[in-house]
């Protein structure tokens, strides 16, 4: 099963405004079809692909499919006229894989990771695609130190800092937290983050909601990221991570992590279990959108669910009309204002090419 990418959440946003404001949620979010297989520049189907917003174009790179053939192509999409445009590219592209990371670094799209499941190969290496000499995109290999093969993880962007975290290793699922990076190119390290369990007044470091704990080893979870104040005033990165798969299953937890203070912190569970979602920061109503998800069983989502890190609640809005129900897709916030598009995924018994905008009423 390709795991889910969440480059959506991928670059932190400005400062959280409207935050606990419940108003500019909606109880009803429209779902449109702003893409369909119709254009001669249409990706082919798949899931575990990236998809992630640099500049003004959205760019979709690699993928598999359900025959297990895994892609290394890159497709850019243009929101504001919904079309597929051809972007030449040039450079030896990363290996053809599903489940890394990506993230938008000014004009840049730096990819991590993945794998090819039919090879049996997990990546460990660093790519970046930025704008060519002349025209067009081009790609460009990061030698990088100490970067650990990933797969099925989750990367936001702080500042010029790629966050990684947790994912899969060639031996199993991980717990850890590192980060690259990306300032100077020609010297890139990959340095291991030691987080700490939050702890309450009593020192307690128990694993419950609003206590602490440290998130269990997990893949195919979902991460964003906002501009918070630190704890003297500065400015902080609060990274939220949710679900995905652990060793006992698909999980329906929360946490924050504070890059001040480098700070695990358990917030309230999600009303339901899930992996291989998408998750997006919603600027302008202060919460986290979680969309489709498989929960282990029989179930393949087509929900919304919103965690609002004002009040600390999740409610759960009315998508009209209903989506074909996904996982493995990929999703990224379009802009301040509440709005978010997705890509593709798997439906039970097909693969996916469809962009969704999906917007609260």
């Amino acid at each position: 099963m390709p795991a889910s990418d969440t480059s959506t959440g991928a670059v932190a946003h400005p400062s959280v405004g409207g935050i606990g404001d419940r108003s500019s949620r909606g109880e009803t979010w429209v779902c449109k079809t702003i893409a369909a297989s119709s254009s001669t520049q249409q990706p082919p189907p798949r899931g575990g692909c990236s998809w992630t917003k640099v500049g003004s174009k959205f760019v979709l790179f690699g993928g598999a499919d359900e025959h297990q053939q895994h892609l290394s192509d890159i497709h850019c999409f243009d929101a504001a006229i919904g079309k597929w445009e051809k972007t030449p590219v040039s450079g030896a592209p990363p290996s053809p894989r599903n489940g890394h990371s990506a993230v938008a670094l000014g004009d840049s799209l730096v990819v991590y990771g993945g794998m090819n499941g039919q090879d049996g190969v997990t990546f460990n290496d660093l790519f970046e695609l930025r704008p060519g000499s002349t025209e067009g995109m081009e790609w460009v290999s990061l030698p990088c130190v100490d970067i650990p093969p990933r797969n099925a993880h989750t990367a936001v962007l702080d500042g010029e800092t790629m966050i990684v975290i947790a994912g899969a290793s060639p031996e199993g699922q991980t717990d850890d937290v590192f980060t690259i990076d990306l300032s100077d190119r020609s010297n890139l390290a990959c340095r291991r983050v030691f987080c700490k369990p939050f702890k309450s007044g009593t020192g307690e470091r128990r694993c419950s909601e609003g206590v602490g704990g440290v998130p269990a080893a997990r893949e195919m979870h979902s991460t964003c990221a906002y501009n918070s104040e630190g704890t003297t005033g500065e400015r902080a990165t609060t990274i939220l991570v949710m679900g995905g798969r652990s060793a006992g299953g698909v999980l329906r937890d929360l946490f924050e992590l504070r890059t001040d203070t480098w700070t695990w912190k358990r917030l309230k569970d999600a009303p339901v279990a899930r992996c291989a979602h998408s998750a997006c920061f919603v600027q302008a109503a202060g919460t986290m959108a979680i969309y489709g998800g498989w929960d282990g069983g029989t179930i393949v989502a087509d929900d919304l669910h919103l965690y609002d890190v004002g009040c600390g609640e999740w409610t759960k809005p009315k998508i009209s009309p209903t989506p074909a129900g996904r996982f493995a897709h990929a999703a990224c916030a379009v802009g301040l204002e509440g709005e978010m598009l997705v890509f593709g995924g798997v439906h039970p018994g097909e693969d996916l090419d469809d962009v969704l905008l999906l917007s609260a009423a």
